[in-house]
């Protein structure tokens, strides 16, 4: 089970400060964390106060693929939303650049 913090009275940063809101998730439930769950909730929120950058949580691994996953916020008026999706893997992102850059090389090579 996911808890969920239930916010009443005003949420926001004090005037003039700059920071961020960190939220440590702790234990090995991050694949339940896969799909969307709220975890904060509240009514009337003031767009101006946060944006979806100001929320950080450290990185988790998922138990049962390995995979390394990234937290992913998002604000709604009823509340703050958070996701973990799979961070992709260096060598994966070296692969796609690669095929790109070959595609592109046979692609003027034809040109010619």
């Amino acid at each position: 089970a996911v808890d969920m913090i239930v916010l009443t009275g005003s949420f926001s940063a004090g005037v003039g400060e700059i920071g961020d809101v960190y939220i440590e998730f702790e234990g090995s439930g991050c694949a339940a964390l896969t799909e969307e769950k709220k975890i904060i909730s509240w009514s009337g929120y003031d767009s101006g106060t946060f944006s979806e950058d100001s929320f950080k949580a450290s990185e988790m691994t998922n138990q049962f693929t390995g995979e390394n996953m990234s937290a992913k916020f998002r604000l709604a008026d009823d509340g703050l939303y958070v996701q973990y999706v799979a961070v992709p893997e260096p060598a994966y992102v070296g692969a796609f650049i690669a095929l790109a850059a070959l595609g592109f090389a046979f692609r003027r090579s034809r040109r010619k």
